[in-house]
């Protein structure tokens, strides 16, 4: 008899509330869209992993232990649904992963195409929408991966449509100078810095809203430019969860 079973596959993050406010509502909804099947956790970054045990706050399993346990209990059906933001090496590397045991599948990242694009930025706008006062750039701060992967942000700010709506990333380009210098170009005295990072980690934290001299906040602030930080993982955002939830559905049923 087949017996099934869901992971939410999460790159991770060392901050348990974030982590159950953004992860975990994640969870929440996969486990709404299908009542009758388990879902479970476990993270996919090995460093993260070693660093939440070393703490000792909660408990976490890598993916592949993850999967070893299901196995181990009986579940011959396996669907891994990741909640990274984009196709890139992460999540390359979790498919690879998975793929490698049998009776196992793997779900699509948030992002795959225009139309992933455009839903996201109808959220962002509900979500963010408040800031927008014509006076504000609203500037969304992804953590980005090797060309060409980055598009996908491009695609993203081309569909959001506003020109005051800013899209960069920590990794590659579009830069935080790129944006910055985008930013200027505007009639702007505000910048709205928000996460476009699943939980609200440690790059949301310091290297975008921190007090640090090369964080976001600190060039933009440099720059002449009030900055106010929307502190939150885009986890949480209902929207970003159900359309991972829509990702496992287009597998599952």
């Amino acid at each position: 008899m087949k017996k099934y079973a869901i992971i939410a596959a999460s790159f991770g993050t060392l901050y348990k509330e974030s982590c159950e406010n953004t992860i975990g509502n994640i969870e929440k909804a996969l486990q709404e869209a299908f009542p009758s099947i388990p879902v479970f956790r476990a993270f996919t970054s090995r460093m993260i992993v070693d660093m939440v045990r070393k703490k000792g706050e909660f408990e976490i399993d890598l993916l592949n232990e993850a999967i070893e346990k299901l196995k181990n209990d009986g579940y011959t059906n396996i669907f891994v649904q990741p909640t990274h933001i984009m196709n890139g090496p992460d999540y390359e590397s979790v498919k690879a992963e998975a793929l490698a045991f049998d009776g196992v599948s793997v779900g699509l990242p948030l992002l795959n195409d225009n139309a992933d694009c455009a839903q996201l930025a109808l959220v962002l706008k509900d979500e963010l929408g408040h800031y927008d006062d014509g006076n504000t750039a609203i500037v969304l701060a992804g953590h980005g991966a090797d060309e060409p992967y980055n598009d996908i942000y491009t695609q993203l700010e081309d569909k959001i449509g506003n020109n005051n709506w800013f899209v960069g990333v920590l990794h590659g380009e579009p830069s935080v100078h790129t944006v910055l210098s985008k930013v200027k170009q505007g009639n702007f005295n505000r910048v709205c810095l928000a996460s476009l990072m699943i939980s609200f980690g440690g790059h949301a934290r310091k290297n975008v809203m921190g007090d640090r001299d090369d964080s976001w906040k600190s060039i933009f602030e440099k720059a002449g430019f009030e900055v106010v930080c929307h502190e939150k993982g885009i986890g949480e955002y209902k929207g970003v969860a159900d359309m991972i939830s829509s990702h496992a559905k287009a597998f599952l049923i």
